[in-house]
């Protein structure tokens, strides 16, 4: 599991716990310059636990049938700040004015998770412009 060959604790510790635990690079929030709530909020959107009306539906508790901005499917996280006809509208809007891609909202095989959706836009960035996109993200989904 390492490149020379040797064995340590820490490739025996790699390959313990290899695919137990998400992938996802948790320095694409907490390295954002943004506030510590917007930060968290982040978080837990990324980790799916915003209690939106699928999370709302898994516990019994009241909820609408729909997304209540475009009147389709059932809200989530992912629909909520990505798919959502208003929320791409707002993502073209920002993305436009802060002198991005426009086409990182819109990937070649629509997201199923937004933090595939956050790497893989990160990864298209310049790298001395990464953490300004990742502020971008954080604060667009905070407002949306």
């Amino acid at each position: 599991w390492t490149l020379d060959g040797i064995c340590s604790t820490r490739s025996a510790y790699h390959v313990q716990f290899q695919g137990c635990y998400g992938r996802f690079r948790p320095n694409l929030i907490w390295k954002a310059h943004t506030e510590n709530k917007c930060k968290f909020f982040a978080w837990i959107l990324v980790q799916n636990k915003i209690l939106t009306a699928d999370n709302l539906q898994l516990r019994n508790w009241p909820h609408q049938d729909h997304c209540v901005m475009c009147n389709r499917p059932l809200e989530s996280g992912l629909h909520l700040c990505l798919l959502c006809p208003l929320a791409k509208d707002i993502w073209n809007l920002v993305l436009t004015w802060e002198h991005f891609d426009v086409q990182l909202i819109q990937p070649q095989v629509q997201p199923t998770e937004i933090h595939a959706w956050w790497e893989e836009a990160a990864a298209a960035i310049p790298r001395q412009r990464r953490r300004h996109f990742n502020k971008v993200v954080i604060y667009t989904m905070w407002n949306i």
